[in-house]
């Protein structure tokens, strides 16, 4: 399993994060208006994604972290 996490430095106001497939086809995603924002994947097999982390509003750096885990993560609830 494995979790992709962002959150905004002391000007962040809105964080949110798109994990899409091969075909740029939306995986999972975080849109709420927070400073911080989580998806999760598990896969069955290698498959490769592209994240996106965007603030839509504030300023400042958003730092991403990628974790990893053998036990199953649950998405967070929308």
């Amino acid at each position: 399993a494995q979790a992709q996490a962002a959150a905004g430095a002391d000007g962040a106001i809105d964080v949110d994060l798109f994990l899409r497939d091969v075909d740029d086809e939306l995986s999972a995603s975080d849109s709420g208006p927070a400073p911080h924002a989580t998806v999760a994947r598990c896969a069955e097999q290698t498959e490769t994604l592209t994240l996106e982390a965007v603030m839509y509003r504030g300023a400042g750096r958003v730092d991403v972290r990628v974790l990893e885990s053998d036990a199953p993560v649950a998405a967070p609830e929308d």
